[in-house]
Formats: C-alpha cells, sequence, structure tokens
C-alpha cells in the first residue's frame, strides 16, 4: 500500500506521551490507516523473490483458474447427459458432503507424517487437473457422480493443508504474511477462472471444453507445484552442511538478542524521559504556584503600606 512514515514529537518542555503528534506522509491517505497496517502486516511482497513462495504463488492462480469451474458448470454438462434438474443440482451437493469428509482424512493424513504436506497437495493437484479433463468420456450421469465423489474427495487436500504447506516451506513466523499473499493470488484467480470458461464454451458451444480448460489449469498447477521441493532443496543447500546451517540460525539469533536489547534500552530512556518531562512539568506547575504567592503577599504588603501613610497624613 506504499508504506506509511511516522514522525514524533513532543510539544514543549512539558510535553508528555498522551500530547505526542503522528505525521503520516503515505501517499495513499484517503485509505483507513488501520487498513493500511492491516494490510502491510499480512501481505509481504518482498515474499516474492524467493523462489519457493513465487512458484506457490503461480501454482495457486493456475489452481484457482481451474477450481470453480466444475462448481459452476456440472449441473448443465449433467442436462446434457439427459440428467434432470434435480439430479444435476445434486452433483453439486455429492462434491461438497465428500470434500467435506476429504479435508478430515487429509488433515488427518498429514498430521501423522507419513508423507509431507506438499506431496499430499501435489497429488491432488494431479490427479483431479486429469480427472476433471477427462470429464468429457462420462456419457451418462452415473459417471458424472462418480467424478463428484471423487473430485470433491481428493480436491479438499489442496485447500485444507495451505497452511502447513506454508510453514513447512517458508516457516512458522512468516505463516502470517505468506497465507495473505497466497489468498490474495487466489482470490483474484478465482474471479477470472469461470468467466474465461465461459469463452471456451461460447467458442465451441459445448460445456465439455470447459472441463478441459478447468483440467488442464489444475494439472499444470500440479507440475508447478511438483517443482517447489527442488526449488526448497536449492535454497537449503546454499549452505555447505548442517553445522554451517546452525551457525546461521545462532547467528541470526544473536543479533535478535542485540536488537532486543536495544529496544528495551530505548524504550527505558524513553521512559526516563517521560518521567523526567513530568517532573519538570510538576516543578514548573510549583514554581508558578510560589511565585503567584509571592506576588499576592507582595500586594498585600503595598496595600497595608498604602494605609498606613494615609493615616499618619
Amino acid at each position: 500500500m506504499g508504506g506509511s512514515r511516522y514522525s514524533r514529537l513532543t510539544a514543549g518542555i512539558g510535553g508528555d506521551e498522551d500530547d505526542a503528534i503522528f505525521y503520516d506522509d503515505s501517499k495513499f491517505k484517503f485509505i483507513p490507516l488501520s487498513i493500511r497496517n492491516a494490510f502491510n502486516e499480512m501481505i509481504d511482497l518482498q515474499l516474492l523473490k524467493e523462489p519457493v513462495m513465487l512458484l506457490l504463488c503461480l501454482s495457486n492462480i493456475l489452481g484457482m483458474l481451474g477450481f470453480y469451474i466444475p462448481f459452476v458448470y456440472i449441473i448443465e454438462l449433467a442436462k446434457t447427459r439427459d440428467a434432470t434438474q434435480q439430479q444435476a443440482t445434486l452433483l453439486v451437493s455429492i462434491i461438497g458432503i465428500t470434500n467435506t469428509f476429504g479435508r478430515v482424512l487429509f488433515g488427518w493424513a498429514a498430521d501423522r507424517r507419513w508423507v509431507t504436506a506438499l506431496a499430499i497437495n501435489n497429488f491432488s493437484l494431479l490427479f483431479c487437473g486429469i480427472l476433471t479433463a477427462a470429464v468429457p468420456l462420462a456419457s451418462n450421469y452415473a459417471m458424472l457422480t462418480g467424478y463428484s465423489v471423487l473430485f470433491g474427495f481428493v480436491v479438499a487436500a489442496y485447500i485444507c493443508l495451505t497452511s502447513i504447506v506454508l510453514s513447512d516451506l517458508l516457516g512458522v513466523e512468516r505463516l502470517t504474511n505468506s497465507f495473505g499473499l497466497l489468498v490474495v493470488s487466489r482470490g483474484l484467480a478465482a474471479l477470472l477462472g469461470t468467466p474465461l470458461a465461459g469463452v471456451a464454451y461460447s467458442a465451441t458451444q459445448s460445456y465439455d471444453s470447459c472441463f478441459i480448460f478447468s483440467g488442464a489449469l489444475i494439472t499444470f498447477s500440479g507440475l508447478v507445484s511438483c517443482a517447489i521441493p527442488y526449488a526448497h532443496h536449492h535454497q537449503r543447500s546454499q549452505m555447505k552442511n548442517e553445522g554451517d546451517y546452525n551457525k546461521e540460525a545462532d547467528a541470526q539469533s544473536g543479533k535478535l538478542s542485540v536488537l532486543t536489547e536495544h529496544s528495551e534500552e530505548n524504550l527505558t530512556e524513553y521512559q526516563r524521559t517521560i518521567q523526567s518531562l513530568k517532573q519538570q512539568r510538576q516543578l514548573i506547575k510549583e514554581l508558578d504556584e510560589a511565585r503567584r504567592q509571592v506576588m499576592e503577599q507582595q500586594r498585600i504588603d503595598e496595600t497595608h503600606e498604602d494605609q498606613e501613610n494615609a493615616k499618619h497624613k
């Protein structure tokens, strides 16, 4: 969002932390500050400089371009296979129900660590992509029902394992930023997927082309995702051995400790400054009060002196 930079100034010697003023020089002042801060925390574009994150975003863009197409067009496709409106609508419910069971099973399997979450994700994309591209071969309603069961069940892994995949590849400390960036990528792709499938239908006048288009996108998404382990291994291999990796981690930990100490020192100094300002403010008030009392006493003395002079005259 262009970022925001603030300068904090304390007004006067009697200033307080409550009197601090923030100056916002962002180019996006028309957007509320809370929304800008939320976007800055969730979306870190610097992550795209890492090959792993770039491949993940590309894979998810391709996957989401094709993900919603079966949900939108399977009803119309079923009607061309002599299914009634009620039967055709039931296919969407079947996808949703089996997807629920799939999320539970694949989540449990990923927790067992028999295989990596990324491997399950890649299998889900490749299987569902090939299965969707083969839908034109389904010549009757029963075969479309079988497709709905398999697609809904297997594609669940693609959705429910996202956070685990990101944690395994990028670390828990960057999960929030990477997940936010991934959600933005998915959202933009989801908006474009079904309209593009509609263009394919308009060009061919056949719903089969929509599923071929969707299957190709999802399969290509799986292929891109299969390259992620190699990119991740290449990044790790930049460190000569595990000892170097531990040294690097220790160095980073040491830097973090130093930064933490500096931050605490700065905070303590700031608190001392605030306390000093409060004391000065109180002292000024006491001096003003003493000065006022002295002036009042002088005025009273002058009045008495004038009265004495008037009596002698």
